[in-house]
Protein backbone atom coordinates (compact mmCIF):
# COMPACT_ATOMS: atom_id res chain seq x y z
CA UNK A 1 0.00 0.00 0.00
CA UNK A 2 2.99 2.54 0.80
CA UNK A 3 4.56 1.81 -2.20
CA UNK A 4 0.83 3.55 -4.13
CA UNK A 5 0.63 6.73 -5.42
CA UNK A 6 -2.87 7.52 -4.29
CA UNK A 7 -4.86 10.43 -4.91
CA UNK A 8 -6.32 11.24 -1.42
CA UNK A 9 -5.56 9.15 1.98
CA UNK A 10 -9.44 8.42 1.44
CA UNK A 11 -8.35 6.38 -0.87
CA UNK A 12 -5.43 4.63 0.74
CA UNK A 13 -7.44 3.85 3.73
CA UNK A 14 -10.23 2.65 1.81
CA UNK A 15 -7.76 0.32 0.00
CA UNK A 16 -5.99 -0.59 3.13
CA UNK A 17 -9.47 -1.61 4.72
CA UNK A 18 -10.93 -3.98 1.81
CA UNK A 19 -7.37 -5.22 1.93
CA UNK A 20 -6.93 -6.19 5.80
CA UNK A 21 -10.82 -7.44 5.38
CA UNK A 22 -10.30 -10.09 2.68
CA UNK A 23 -6.81 -11.29 4.00
CA UNK A 24 -6.19 -10.38 7.53
CA UNK A 25 -4.19 -7.97 9.27
CA UNK A 26 -0.71 -7.74 8.01
CA UNK A 27 -2.07 -9.70 4.53
CA UNK A 28 -2.02 -13.47 6.05
CA UNK A 29 -4.94 -15.35 5.94
CA UNK A 30 -4.86 -18.50 7.97
CA UNK A 31 -8.50 -19.50 7.43
CA UNK A 32 -7.64 -20.43 3.85
CA UNK A 33 -7.17 -24.33 4.07
CA UNK A 34 -8.03 -27.08 2.33
CA UNK A 35 -7.56 -30.96 2.63
CA UNK A 36 -7.43 -32.53 -1.11
CA UNK A 37 -9.21 -36.09 0.10
CA UNK A 38 -9.74 -37.93 -3.39
CA UNK A 39 -7.28 -37.94 -6.63
CA UNK A 40 -8.57 -34.70 -7.72
CA UNK A 41 -9.33 -31.18 -6.34
CA UNK A 42 -10.77 -28.66 -8.11
CA UNK A 43 -10.15 -25.23 -7.46
CA UNK A 44 -11.99 -21.92 -8.12
CA UNK A 45 -14.40 -19.61 -6.97
CA UNK A 46 -17.78 -19.83 -5.72
CA UNK A 47 -20.44 -17.85 -8.30
CA UNK A 48 -23.50 -16.29 -7.25
CA UNK A 49 -25.98 -18.81 -7.62
CA UNK A 50 -23.82 -20.98 -5.98
CA UNK A 51 -23.74 -18.27 -2.98
CA UNK A 52 -27.25 -17.82 -3.11
CA UNK A 53 -28.07 -21.40 -2.75
CA UNK A 54 -25.98 -21.75 -0.01
CA UNK A 55 -28.00 -18.68 1.33
CA UNK A 56 -31.20 -20.09 0.47
CA UNK A 57 -30.47 -23.91 2.18
CA UNK A 58 -29.17 -22.00 5.65
CA UNK A 59 -25.88 -22.78 5.26
CA UNK A 60 -24.53 -19.49 4.99
CA UNK A 61 -21.56 -18.26 2.92
CA UNK A 62 -19.15 -20.56 1.45
CA UNK A 63 -16.53 -21.13 3.38
CA UNK A 64 -12.90 -20.42 2.15
CA UNK A 65 -11.46 -23.90 1.30
CA UNK A 66 -14.77 -25.11 1.44
CA UNK A 67 -16.34 -27.74 -1.31
CA UNK A 68 -19.63 -26.97 -2.95
CA UNK A 69 -21.41 -28.14 -6.20
CA UNK A 70 -18.67 -29.51 -8.22
CA UNK A 71 -16.35 -27.05 -6.27
CA UNK A 72 -14.05 -28.80 -4.68
CA UNK A 73 -12.30 -25.64 -2.78
CA UNK A 74 -13.63 -22.61 -2.83
CA UNK A 75 -10.76 -19.95 -3.47
CA UNK A 76 -13.21 -16.80 -2.24
CA UNK A 77 -11.79 -12.96 -2.96
CA UNK A 78 -13.24 -10.61 -5.06
CA UNK A 79 -16.28 -11.87 -7.10
CA UNK A 80 -15.49 -12.35 -10.50
CA UNK A 81 -12.05 -12.77 -10.20
CA UNK A 82 -11.97 -16.25 -11.52
CA UNK A 83 -14.29 -19.33 -12.96
CA UNK A 84 -15.58 -21.85 -10.70
CA UNK A 85 -13.57 -24.18 -12.01
CA UNK A 86 -10.05 -21.99 -12.51
CA UNK A 87 -7.25 -25.07 -11.61
CA UNK A 88 -6.94 -28.73 -10.35
CA UNK A 89 -4.43 -29.91 -8.32
CA UNK A 90 -4.28 -33.84 -9.26
CA UNK A 91 -2.73 -36.97 -7.98
CA UNK A 92 -0.80 -38.23 -10.77
CA UNK A 93 2.70 -39.06 -10.01
CA UNK A 94 4.97 -38.10 -13.03
CA UNK A 95 7.81 -35.63 -13.08
CA UNK A 96 9.39 -36.61 -10.15
CA UNK A 97 6.50 -36.00 -8.18
CA UNK A 98 3.09 -37.48 -7.02
CA UNK A 99 0.69 -34.08 -7.33
CA UNK A 100 0.34 -32.30 -10.61
CA UNK A 101 -0.82 -28.14 -11.20
CA UNK A 102 -2.97 -27.24 -14.12
CA UNK A 103 -5.21 -24.24 -15.37
CA UNK A 104 -8.65 -25.19 -16.55
CA UNK A 105 -9.38 -22.45 -18.31
CA UNK A 106 -7.47 -20.84 -21.60
CA UNK A 107 -6.97 -16.96 -20.26
CA UNK A 108 -9.43 -16.30 -18.91
CA UNK A 109 -8.20 -16.84 -15.21
CA UNK A 110 -5.25 -16.11 -13.77
CA UNK A 111 -2.80 -19.18 -12.40
CA UNK A 112 0.32 -19.19 -11.62
CA UNK A 113 3.30 -21.66 -10.04
CA UNK A 114 5.92 -19.87 -8.35
CA UNK A 115 5.59 -16.51 -10.18
CA UNK A 116 4.81 -17.80 -13.75
CA UNK A 117 1.42 -17.88 -15.33
CA UNK A 118 0.26 -20.97 -16.30
CA UNK A 119 -2.62 -21.84 -19.07
CA UNK A 120 -4.55 -25.01 -19.69
CA UNK A 121 -2.56 -25.05 -23.50
CA UNK A 122 0.41 -25.95 -21.22
CA UNK A 123 -0.47 -28.89 -20.05
CA UNK A 124 0.25 -29.86 -16.36
CA UNK A 125 3.51 -29.60 -14.16
CA UNK A 126 4.49 -31.39 -11.28
CA UNK A 127 3.61 -29.44 -8.10
CA UNK A 128 6.61 -29.92 -4.97
CA UNK A 129 6.13 -29.42 -0.91
CA UNK A 130 6.23 -25.43 -0.54
CA UNK A 131 5.01 -24.54 -4.36
CA UNK A 132 3.80 -20.87 -4.46
CA UNK A 133 0.36 -20.90 -6.37
CA UNK A 134 -2.14 -18.61 -7.51
CA UNK A 135 -5.96 -18.82 -8.55
CA UNK A 136 -7.94 -16.02 -9.32
CA UNK A 137 -7.32 -13.22 -6.51
CA UNK A 138 -5.59 -16.08 -3.77
CA UNK A 139 -2.16 -17.05 -3.62
CA UNK A 140 -1.73 -20.28 -1.42
CA UNK A 141 1.15 -22.86 -0.73
CA UNK A 142 1.36 -26.40 -1.34
CA UNK A 143 2.01 -28.35 1.61
CA UNK A 144 2.68 -32.24 1.82
CA UNK A 145 2.28 -33.97 5.34
CA UNK A 146 5.04 -34.51 7.60
CA UNK A 147 5.82 -37.95 8.09
CA UNK A 148 5.15 -39.17 11.92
Amino acid sequence: IASCNWDSNEESDSASTLLEEEFGNGGFNESFRTIMQGTMCVIGRAGKSLERASDALGMGPVPLGGTIGDLDCNIGGTPGSCSESSAVIQYSPAGGSEFQFMALSGTEDIVTLNGARITSSMGSFPLFNEDVCSVGSRVFVFLLPTDT
